[in-house]
């Protein structure tokens, strides 16, 4: 089976939906089975519900932590650096 590009997916899922066009002639075209185009279709439904999921507004907790990698240590008490 060839290798489709994201884009190509979509493309294809779109040609699929397009005026209610027969899925099996779609599949047929480019050599793909009926499977493979529902797991295509149910995957670009579920990113599109993602990308519409409200966001807290903000910065993400993660921008805040920092790993810790060049701090200095603090000097000793009573000792000068």
């Amino acid at each position: 089976m060839k290798k489709y590009t994201p884009e190509q997916k979509y493309q294809i899922v779109m040609e699929g939906r397009k005026n209610n066009r027969n899925i099996s002639q779609v599949c047929e075209k480019y050599n793909i089975t009926r499977e493979t185009f529902y797991q295509w279709e149910a995957r670009i439904q579920e990113a599109a519900l993602k990308s519409l999921q409200d966001k807290t507004p903000g910065p993400s907790p993660k921008a805040h932590q920092g790993t810790g990698k060049g701090k200095r240590p603090l000097p000793a008490k009573g000792r000068m650096a």
